[in-house]
């Protein structure tokens, strides 16, 4: 067998895991790229019971394992994902036409979803010179981000 295919099998159990502990046949909310913002958003989630999904890249904490490429046109990524009301995106998406391609991508993934909501909230990079503010900043820019 070859690593990648080793990889993915290894982490099936984790996927198993996350669909029977949440029901991801369909969820209320579905979080792409659930790092920092998940620690509050997922207990957020669980408080107030709305259904929720949530994927990484890596499969931490339970997560549904999905590695998303801006530039590519592959459907696999997301098809572990479930049928969602809204899909919330909170990791910075900074290639032209990456956006309008995720949106197609989960759409033509789905089977008979009536289509979600989508929120790109983003990255926090901008407050603390991350790599989403990297190339955007010119010798004028405000003092509070010197």
């Amino acid at each position: 067998m070859n690593n990648a295919r080793e990889k993915w099998i290894r982490r099936i159990p984790i996927m198993i895991k996350a669909i029977a502990e949440v029901g991801l046949a369909s969820v209320n909310i579905l979080i792409l790229g659930a790092g920092w913002t998940s620690t509050f958003l997922i207990p957020l989630c669980k408080a107030r019971s709305p259904s929720y999904g949530a994927a990484t890249r890596t499969g931490r904490d339970g997560t549904i394992i999905s590695t998303i490429d801006p530039d590519s046109e592959d459907l696999e990524p997301y098809r572990p994902l479930p049928d969602a009301k809204t899909v919330l995106i909170t990791f910075p998406i900074t290639e032209p036409g990456a956006a309008a391609r995720l949106v197609k991508l989960y759409l033509s993934s789905r089977s008979g979803n009536t289509g979600p909501g989508f929120i790109e909230l983003g990255s926090t990079g901008i407050w603390d010179g991350g790599r989403t503010l990297m190339g955007t900043i010119t010798n004028d820019r405000p003092n509070w981000l010197l």
